[in-house]
């Protein structure tokens, strides 16, 4: 009975079939033809890259009663057998649920009976790199002078977790991403063969959603063409995949090259129902089609690239998805300025005597207030709880710059009023991680922002802050304990709101 899942209908049957590894499949088959194979192989790469196909189309290959031949026969008993997967000298163990010492021994037990049907018996061993320490130790000295008539063949899609000792003896073969181009044109012709409607551009997103992976475009595929009701079109992909229409990333993109912050803004909430991460990468993959058509300049492509990725870094350290996402759309309309340009303006300076007025008349003083506050105010979602005007008096009113040293930029906070505390401790993260994460990219280091009471020495905190090196400031942690102990017991009651 034939398979109705695409992935396994249309799974290769030879070498020549194989999608997107041409290089390797040459190789396989002239070794198969001139009978010259190894005795074990490791087939590396991302998932659904053909690692186990290969396995297992080598496997039958060596068994067909052709032997030896490049291209299995297909009609041999040992083939239909291979097909079905039913042959008894072809030995398939997942090793993500078979990794301890006792199942490799038993593996091991099996190498000692010669093949029953064919010339060779072939151990096939998936996610070999899941084998804990002692199984691959108990494997390693039968890998290394096996019987003539076994063969190993282990896949893996991480390679470095494979112990070297055990890549030594094997022929180590990479499979590469595979190109959409290639995924698109094998799709298409999948989609001819089943009689399936479909417009181009639907299968183009479908492909770039399956990010390099044949299988998992195929799993896409199956759902597409179960949600289009075997008409697959660009509304009906975008629809079950959740894609942003192409018309609200063109309007984005306006918005961007002409700096226009208001339509920013209205954009993005328009769409902020799906994932920022998400986002990014709809907005990533809209703009590789505008780097070949040359319709935006490379100077604000590079500017948004930037973007994205600090963004992806905010994402990554926990910040809130809202305010990562508007600030760093935001950030794609802020003029860039060199490092080597600020560098050039910046003069030796002092801290020693430097007096402290209210806006600070330095270069390290001077990227805070002009370029971290800005950025505040502007990725600030306005509510009944704090408006603009309000976040930004509070910060000039009551952060005063105390020192930059040995990469630590110190702020004293003085609150006038129990509102500006209130308003600060909602905000105190964002200023924190916007100062460390912008500053840090300015001038070519790690910055960390270190917070002072209004009374408080430099040296006391230092101490302070000697006496916590198993547990810095800059972990959740820390900043919850500082926050509770700064702005009260209420602070880490309610967790800033961006409603």
């Amino acid at each position: 009975m034939k398979s109705n899942i695409l992935a396994l209908k249309y799974r290769p049957k030879n070498f020549d079939e194989l999608v997107g590894q041409e290089a390797i499949a040459r190789t396989l088959k002239n070794s198969l033809a001139n009978g010259a194979t190894h005795h074990a192989y490791l087939f590396s790469g991302l998932r659904g890259s053909g690692k186990t196909s290969s396995a297992r189309i080598f496997a039958k290959t060596l068994l067909c009663d052709k032997a030896p031949t490049p291209l299995p026969c297909e009609e041999c008993e040992s083939c239909k057998m291979a097909n079905s997967g039913s042959h008894l000298d072809i030995i398939e163990m997942d090793g993500a649920s078979n990794r301890k010492i006792d199942d490799i021994r038993d593996l091991i037990e099996q190498t000692r009976y010669r093949p029953s049907i064919g010339q060779y018996k072939i151990f096939i061993i998936d996610e070999v790199h899941m084998l804990t320490k002692e199984a691959f130790n108990a494997l390693l000295k039968t890998l290394e002078e096996p019987p003539s008539y076994v063969k190993f063949i282990l896949a893996t899609t991480d390679p470095q977790k494979v112990p070297q000792t055990i890549l030594s003896r094997t022929q180590h073969f990479e499979f590469k991403k595979i190109p959409d181009k290639k995924i698109e044109n094998h799709i298409i012709s999948i989609l001819q063969k089943e009689g399936i409607e479909f417009e181009k551009e639907a299968i183009s997103a479908i492909v770039r959603n399956g990010s390099g992976s044949l299988r998992d475009t195929l799993t896409l595929l199956q759902q597409a063409i179960e949600y289009s009701n075997r008409n697959i079109t660009l509304q009906s992909v975008a629809e079950m995949l959740g894609l942003i229409d192409v018309s609200i990333l063109e309007t984005l993109l306006s918005a961007i090259v002409h700096k226009d912050r208001d339509a920013i803004l209205e954009t993005l909430q328009n769409i902020n129902d799906s994932e920022t991460e998400h986002i990014l990468d709809e907005f990533s993959n809209f703009l590789k089609g505008k780097i070949f058509l040359g319709e935006v300049e490379d100077t604000i492509l590079q500017r948004i690239a930037s973007s994205i990725e600090e963004g992806k870094k905010l994402l990554f350290s926990g910040v809130d998805e809202e305010f990562t996402l508007y600030t760093t759309f935001l950030r794609m309309v802020v003029a860039d300025t060199s490092l080597q340009t600020l560098q050039s303006q910046q003069q030796p300076v002092s801290f020693a005597n430097t007096p402290k007025p209210d806006r600070a008349k330095t270069d390290i003083e001077n990227l805070f207030w002009d370029m971290v506050v800005p950025r505040v105010i502007d990725s600030n979602i306005e509510n009944e709880k704090i408006s603009d005007s309000d976040l930004e008096q509070c910060i000039r009113n009551t952060i005063k710059f105390e020192k930059f040293e040995n990469s630590h930029i110190y702020f004293r906070f003085c609150f006038q009023s129990e509102k500006c505390k209130t308003i600060l401790r909602y905000r105190y993260h964002d200023i924190r991680i916007a100062t460390q994460l912008l500053l840090s990219e300015k001038i070519g280091k790690k910055v960390i922002f270190e917070y002072l009471q209004c009374d408080e020495v430099v040296e006391e905190k230092k101490k302070e802050e000697e006496g916590k090196k198993d547990r810095p400031l800059q972990d959740m942690e820390g900043v919850l304990e500082h926050l509770k102990s700064q702005f009260g017991e209420e602070s880490i009651k309610e967790l800033p709101s961006y409603e």
